[in-house]
């Protein structure tokens, strides 16, 4: 009777045994599972500061604003170039072509030429030679010198570049003018030292733009006319 006892003891004993040996590994499966579940969890923390990460390029919204300021700075340059235009208007509004130029008048006595200078101004620089002989039309300053054109309604028509030579032309106004000889080359002097001042090296006059033998009947007007004298040799005198 003792053996079936040892037995049936022996074989509850191994159950026993078997029974913890399934709960150790039950208990071991649940720890592996675990650090999985770990490992998710880490996953998801890594997951979630990958979008952290992925929304840190906001600073390239800071970029994007950089890139603003640039266009802003684009647009303060546009501005810059507008204040340069209006400049740039300001001048072509208000800058007129100026030269300062002598001018030559008889005395009253009709004996010598002194010089006035004159500051000219024009629309362009290629509208100061008529300016200047207009100029000269106007008369003299000073109360010692005359003009020798006073009162006739003379008018320039025209000064024309001819391969350096100024072809200036008068409307037909000017003969009315009673010159003697001394007074003619008085004119044609007068006339030409105004041009040669404008880089001239002589003059062709015109009556109402054509060549005239002469204009006063005693000098050659035919050929283009280059004075004697220099501009220097003739005083100046105040206005």
């Amino acid at each position: 009777m003792k053996r079936p006892l040892i037995f049936a003891v022996t074989a509850a004993m191994a159950l026993t045994l078997s029974a913890c040996s399934d709960a150790e590994d039950d208990s071991a499966d649940d720890n592996g599972q675990e650090v999985p579940a770990e490992t998710d969890e880490g996953t998801d923390d890594d997951s979630e500061n990958g979008e952290e990460s992925v929304e840190e390029p906001e600073n390239g919204d800071n970029g994007a604003e950089g890139t603003s300021d640039d266009d802003n700075g684009t647009e303060n340059g546009t501005e810059d170039e507008g204040t340069e235009e209006d400049g740039t208007e300001g001048t072509d509004e208000d800058g007129t072509a100026t030269e300062e130029v002598d001018l030559l008048f008889f005395d009253e006595e009709a004996m010598n030429m002194y010089r006035e200078s004159r500051t000219v101004t024009a629309d362009s620089s290629e509208e100061l030679p008529v300016a200047a002989v207009e100029e000269w039309l106007n008369g003299p300053e000073s109360d010692e010198l005359t003009a020798i054109l006073a009162d006739e309604g003379v008018e320039v028509q025209y000064v024309e570049d001819q391969n350096g030579t100024a072809h200036i032309s008068f409307s037909p106004e000017v003969t009315n003018a009673n010159f003697g000889s001394s007074a003619e080359v008085g004119f044609l002097d007068q006339v030409a030292h105004i041009m040669a001042q404008f880089g001239y090296d002589s003059t062709q006059f015109l009556l109402d733009g054509e060549i005239e033998e002469s204009l006063f009947g005693h000098s050659d007007t035919s050929e283009p006319y280059t004075p004697d004298d220099d501009l220097e040799h003739y005083d100046e005198i105040d206005g």
